[in-house]
């Protein structure tokens, strides 16, 4: 028998638990029981086992699922009695798939990654629940169909599926937090993004994000790229492959962490998803790919040594594999223990706000650097990081763990016990934790207690939930396959960390808390049984009281509105008697629970104020801070639902002017649109076109480190090998090519860089374009709708709205095809040359111009009069519109050029046309 060259004594044995039929020509059919060697797993695609019948001779590839190992056998064929799960009851059946249509992310059965999106995203076994990507599907024969051994409501327990497609809008908010954690992106938003719902998604951007908390450009970066990846249609399957096309090229591949937006999957070239564990890397070869691309793609042959740029992610991924590493000398690992020890000693230097700084993120890229550098050695002096850099190196330690300092097998038992408001069970767990885990927890928590002692002695009286809370999903997490859970858990993470920073003991005091030392909890809700107060007449009679609005209306109202702004509404869950006091501070919307118990009300126990009326009146005297140090303002200015500025026009309005005020809204809104959806695409396509320069820039710096690397080599040869002098001499020259070469290559980059800035400049004001644009967008809607309201409580008929709305979009497009094809007359010449352009303008005054058919077929030029000399310029026409230069061509039409260079100066495009287009060459003036 054939064992391609691999010795007998590294072949394993093993028996197969139920039958497979082969269905390609490369794999091998086994029935129950029967015994068969097989090749070590590393040279074969995971989930394969490559084996040898032991009855038959036959060679093939075997789903490893369908088989255990076992021991040795002898060659007699008698050996002890496998010990293996018994297999299923008859034959296993081939899956029954159908359409997967799911809102809840679910763990993919094939390549352990998560399946999420909208539409059809994959294939769902009706028989035993077995999900597989759309890619993944065709290999689900890996995996028998075992229908699942569980009670009733066990199965009812599993995330929804569907029948059908379910769009964005219908996502709940709950939704919205487990797609976040299923792309490990939970953790970077704070509150305020956990109370987004579909509908919110697809208005998200940098600005709303920025308002809602979430400041760092990377993470923003991040979460727009998967929120693009979600809205796209799934993408066609890969072509289904044999086993034996999966060869792994003997990689060793284990999960990793990337920067955010970095790292390409060298296998399918899309970028990594999420903040941390993002997908697999090689310790070998430096490969990176998709978990999901590693299960369905070849990936190509593991050819050590590591590229330069992939050296510092193994670097970095060996100091996150675990805590249990040699450290002599130390009970914690040095990196953990710098980390600390740099954190406390800028903390006695600076002044700032201890828990703001511990709660806020740091630029990505300085923590990046200071991790390798402190990865390289950590007792090197590193001079030059501020305080926010330390501690987000040592959140990103604690995030990037391979097992987290609360081990993942102890997730639940913590949570059990945080539910059951058991805090001396919190406690007692810790005593049984591992006892690297416990070290390393011990001086974490006691580095808090620091903290907490030196924010007190500035001031800071309050119990220290801010401090316990901005570490609660990095120090606690669940496994892989439950991070999902993660969405419906976010409050016991902080409440976890509450009880043990405030009851653990970790040989560190605490100061006295203003609140006392036990972490407040939210009142207890009430029993559906119980009953609902009345409603105050008081509070439905107060003109700040908007009852059930949503809160996209109630961001409306405080749009732009001053610092101390308010309003009160009901809150979501309106059973309850709750309501939600909205504030405008800092310019971003603050939502604090009003809590009603036993006709009490309040931000927070204990509940001492009789009616909300009372509770506003108080804190209209009072400031805020009182209740959260981080509110110092009062509620100054009610939105009061008694007087509203359309109030006053609406009054005036009659049919016939509103019809008239519809079409011309209705025409802004177009228009509006159509600009917005031009300068979106030239958005994506720069964004595009950057990632491929900063590729570029990339492969320029190690093609340079080539270069250098050679003429170092030379040098050395010229010193030491050369012992002639016309050998000398031609090394010399090779020498000096190589100088010549490399800077080539250098002015090359630099010219590559000039262009990257002027894209990242040109991206920058086309993103404030767009999120200008994305309000009056809006505005146009919402007006919009607001005269077709008016007009249908008036009885005018839906037909005739429509054809008022049909009638301004035809007058729209009409007008812009007559813009695109007959521009204005005054300086528009359609049969002119150079020469006779020149004719035209001489001896006019400065500014003095007109735009006529380039010698470029489908091009033009513009002919203008500047330090009194008659200058050309071409007129670039591409896809994305009218312009000088690239990527500078987004004028939709001639006239809309016309019309910006009236008010700009040519100068930014040739320093000799110090003048705008100010007369035209036919005009009145």
């Amino acid at each position: 028998m054939s064992c391609r060259g691999c010795p007998e004594a590294v072949m394993e044995y093993w028996v197969a638990v139920c039958s497979y039929q082969a269905r390609r020509p490369d794999e091998l059919s086994v029935t129950a029981g029967e015994r068969f060697r097989v090749w070590p797993q590393h040279q074969v695609q995971p989930g394969w086992l490559l084996g040898c019948s032991l009855r038959t001779g036959a060679q093939g590839y075997l789903p490893a699922a369908y088989a255990r190992p076992t021991s040795a056998l002898d060659d007699s064929g008698y050996s002890e009695q496998v010990s293996f799960s018994p297999p299923p009851s008859g034959e296993p059946s081939t899956h029954s798939l159908q359409d997967l249509f799911l809102v809840t992310p679910v763990m993919c059965s094939h390549c352990d990654d998560y399946i999420w999106g909208l539409g059809c995203q994959g294939k769902r076994c009706q028989e035993c629940g077995a999900s597989f990507h759309a890619g993944c599907s065709g290999f689900a024969g890996l995996r028998p169909c075992q229908p699942p051994r569980e009670p009733a409501t066990a199965a009812a327990s599993r995330p929804g599926f569907f029948g059908g497609a379910v769009s964005l809008s219908e996502w709940s908010s709950e939704n919205v937090l487990e797609w976040l954690a299923a792309i490990n992106m939970l953790s970077c938003g704070g509150e305020a993004l956990r109370e987004l719902k579909g509908a919110d998604l697809a208005s998200l951007d940098r600005e709303r994000l920025r308002s809602l908390g979430l400041k760092e450009e990377a993470a923003q970066d991040a979460l727009l790229r998967c929120l693009a990846e979600l809205c796209r249609a799934a993408p066609p399957p890969p072509p289904a492959a044999s086993a034996s096309q999966l060869h792994q090229g003997d990689h060793d591949l284990e999960c990793g962490s990337f920067p955010p937006g970095l790292e390409q999957c060298d296998s399918c070239r899309h970028l990594l998803r999420g903040l941390a564990h993002q997908g697999l890397l090689c310790r070998q070869c430096g490969l990176v790919c998709h978990r999901s691309c590693a299960a369905t793609r070849g990936l190509p042959a593991c050819r050590p040594p590591v590229p330069r740029p992939r050296q510092a992610l193994l670097a970095l991924s060996t100091l996150w594999r675990d805590l249990g590493g040699e450290h002599p000398g130390a009970d914690v690992p040095p990196f953990l223990a710098r980390c600390l020890r740099e954190a406390e000693a800028l903390c006695q230097r600076t002044g700032a706000d201890l828990y703001e700084v511990y709660a806020s993120s740091c630029v990505p890229e300085r923590v990046q650097e200071l991790a390798l550098r402190l990865a390289q050695d950590p007792h090197a002096d590193l001079p030059g990081y501020d305080l926010a850099c330390w501690v987000g190196t040592l959140k990103k330690y604690l995030r990037e763990l391979a097992s987290p300092i609360i081990p993942v097998h102890f997730y639940e038992r913590f949570l059990e016990a945080a539910k059951a408001g058991d805090e001396a069970a919190v406690v007692r767990l810790i005593g049984q934790l591992p006892a690297v885990h416990f070290r390393a927890l011990r001086a974490l928590m006691a580095h808090l207690c620091r903290i907490c002692r030196l924010a007190h002695s500035r001031g800071r009286c309050e119990r220290p939930l801010r401090l316990a809370h901005s570490l609660a999903f990095v120090v606690l997490r669940p496994p892989w396959e439950q991070v999902v859970s993660m969405a419906h858990n976010a409050q016991w993470h902080g409440r976890v960390l509450e009880i043990l920073l405030l009851r653990g003991d970790w040989g560190e005091p605490l100061p006295v808390f203003q609140n006392g030392g036990t972490p407040a909890l939210p009142p207890r809700r009430p029993s559906r049984s119980s009953q609902q107060p009345p409603v105050d007449r008081s509070l439905l009679e107060a003109e700040w009281y908007w009852g059930d609005i949503s809160r996209e209306e109630c961001s409306e109202k405080l749009k732009d509105a001053a610092d101390g702004t308010f309003l009160v509404r009901d809150a979501l869950d309106r059973g309850s008697g709750d309501y939600t006091l909205t504030l405008r501070v800092g310019g971003s919307n603050k939502l604090i629970k009003i809590y009603q118990r036993a006709g009490k009300y309040g931000f927070s126990e204990p509940l001492t104020f009789n009616s909300v009326p009372e509770l506003i009146s108080h804190y209209r005297r009072e400031s805020l801070e009182h209740y959260n140090n981080f509110l110092n303002v009062r509620l100054l200015y009610p939105v009061s639902k008694y007087h509203q500025p359309d109030d006053e026009d609406q009054r005036e309005w009659n049919v016939e002017r509103v019809g008239q005020r519809l079409m011309e809204t209705n025409r802004e809104f177009l228009s509006r649109s159509r600009q917005f959806d031009q300068f979106h695409d030239q958005f994506n396509r720069l964004s595009q076109e950057l990632q491929l320069k900063g590729q570029a820039l990339q492969s320029f710096d190690e093609a340079a480190a080539m270069f250098e690397e050679q003429a170092d080599l030379l040098r050395h040869f010229s010193r030491d090998c050369c012992s002639g002098e016309q050998e000398r001499r031609a090394v010399e020259e090779n020498g000096a090519l190589l100088q010549r070469r490399l800077a080539l290559l250098r002015e090359a980059q630099g010219r590559l860089a000039d262009e990257v800035r002027a894209s990242q400049a040109y991206y920058k004001q086309l993103e404030r374009e767009i999120n200008g644009l994305k309000l009056e967008v809006a505005q146009a809607a919402k007006q919009r709708e607001k005269c077709q309201a008016w007009l249908q409580a008036r009885g005018v008929p839906k037909d005739r709205i429509n054809k008022l709305l049909q009638d301004s979009s035809g007058q729209q497009e009409t007008a812009k095809r007559g813009e695109e094809v007959s521009p204005d007359s005054s300086w528009f010449v359609a049969d002119c040359d150079r020469n006779q352009a020149k004719r035209l303008l001489e001896g006019r005054c400065n500014g003095t111009f007109l735009v006529r058919p380039s010698q470029n077929p489908g091009q033009f030029a513009l002919s203008i009069v500047a330090e009194g000399k008659v200058n050309h310029c071409l007129i670039l026409r591409t896809e994305r519109g009218y312009g000088f230069a690239e990527p500078l061509t987004t004028h939709p039409t001639l006239r809309s050029l016309v019309q910006h260079y009236a008010h700009n100066s040519l100068e930014e495009h040739n320093p000799l046309l110090k003048t705008t287009m100010a007369y035209p060459v036919f005009g009145s003036s």
